[in-house]
């Protein structure tokens, strides 16, 4: 299951629609996954994971910012016969990702990330009396989301999978494995998302300022006319 642990981590949310240059975006998502397979492999899993993430808005599409990550996975096996094997994974992940945002509407925006940095945890086994191996490697990952503005700069946010590339090595191990996954459209994540403080570039004031020019300008054709007359 690790192989998905990089793709699942990768979930983010959406900057708010319009999204205001200058302004602090603050993202986390909560996910949860519970997973039974058939009576011929009797195998169930458990799976946690929290995702934060800060960032700014450089400009009123792109954000930069940094990315972390903390997942549970808990599988129980009872495949052989009267033989139970349990095995728990904790994995942490921090990363820098930037962001670009398109908003559709003044409620759906639409967002892709790209995000990469390093990946580690432990990898424990009941019954086994070293009772745990470490892993760690890196991972980059490719995400579209869909943002729904709720109020005041919240919204929630759904993403949909994506692609990512890891790689991981065990303690013990002498090679280091790679994992490509392609998990768009196969699961869900549902975070959260808020736009603190920032400006709109080219925003209303100097609109107005250029309206109020205009305003005048027939104004004082008007009265040069009348000083004529």
């Amino acid at each position: 299951m690790k192989k998905l642990l990089a793709a699942i981590v990768i979930t983010c949310s959406a900057a708010a629609a319009n999204a205001q240059a200058g302004g602090v975006l603050l993202y986390g998502n909560l996910n949860f996954n519970f997973f039974h397979q058939d009576k011929a492999h009797l195998e169930t899993q458990q799976l946690g994971s929290i995702n934060p993430g800060i960032g700014i808005n450089v400009s009123n599409c792109f954000t930069i910012g940094i990315a972390g990550g903390f997942t549970m996975l808990s599988t129980k096996d009872t495949s052989l016969a009267k033989t139970t094997k349990r095995w728990n994974q904790s994995e942490f992940n921090a990363g820098l990702f930037v962001r670009y945002t398109h908003c559709l509407s003044n409620i759906f925006t639409y967002y892709t990330q790209l995000e990469g940095g390093y990946h580690g945890g432990n990898l424990t086994f009941d019954n086994d009396p070293i009772k745990g191996e470490k892993f760690g490697g890196m991972y980059i990952g490719l995400s579209p989301a869909i943002g729904v503005n709720v109020k005041n700069g919240f919204m929630l946010n759904f993403a949909f999978g994506g692609l990512s590339y890891s790689t991981t090595k065990y303690e013990d191990a002498t090679a280091t494995s790679s994992t490509l996954d392609f998990t768009f459209g196969k699961q869900m994540s549902i975070g959260v998302s808020k736009i603190i403080g920032g400006h709109k570039e080219g925003g209303s004031k100097a609109k107005s300022h250029s309206m109020d020019d205009e305003d005048t300008a027939p104004k004082a054709k008007t009265k040069k006319a009348d000083d004529d007359e």
